[in-house]
């Protein structure tokens, strides 16, 4: 089967379990509640929890909110397409997935036992958070470090290393082990020429 067809069929099966009450306003997929949010909205809740808390701070909350959503779709993707298996076109047919769900288009360029570089085109996270000196796509970088994590089976942590609001083309993440993140980001901006 085709990527296409397997994105499709992971797509239906979530929409048929999709079910939504309009007398509670209540959407649910899979036990699931889901609402519908802009992405200017989910951006100016992270730039108010920036101003009050700080940039930095408000970074690490929502990458560890999300690499726990991460971890989480990682088992939702594999139970809906009733497979235990963790290959490499496995990871690839679930972050096509996530084009699906209308997260960008992204890729892994890397992905072993000891780093992974995913690729994130048309973040919404930078599209809508506009211009930045600092890479924004917290609650992505989460998203992918616990999806990783999850198909890794051992802990993971991820740096954007590239971000679509610095002007960069695309965002880029590189994720590896709590031991070799910091050497491994180093090498990588020392590589790019600029500290990012």
């Amino acid at each position: 089967m085709s990527g296409v067809t397997e994105i499709a069929i992971a797509l239906d099966k979530l929409l048929k379990n999709l079910t939504y009450d309009s007398d509670k306003g209540v959407f649910r997929a899979q036990d699931s509640r889901l609402m519908i949010l802009f992405t200017d909205t989910f951006v100016s809740v992270q730039k108010g929890i920036e101003s009050l808390i700080g940039f930095d701070t408000a970074g690490m909350l929502l990458y560890e909110a999300y690499k726990d959503a991460g971890r989480l779709s990682g088992k939702l993707y594999l139970k809906n397409m009733k497979t235990e298996n963790k290959s490499s076109d496995t990871i690839k047919l679930a972050l096509d997935f996530t084009r699906a769900l209308a997260w960008g288009r992204w890729e892994a360029s890397e992905f072993d036992q000891s780093k992974a570089l995913f690729i994130v085109r048309e973040s919404p996270i930078a599209e809508s958070y506009g211009k930045s000196d600092r890479a924004v796509c917290h609650q992505i970088r989460g998203l992918i470090a616990g999806f990783a994590e999850f198909f890794a089976g051992s802990r993971r942590e991820s740096v954007e290393v590239m971000c679509k609001a610095k002007g960069d083309d695309h965002c880029e993440f590189l994720v590896a082990s709590p031991e070799n993140i910091t050497k491994l980001t180093l090498e990588r901006l020392e590589k790019d020429g600029s500290k990012r």
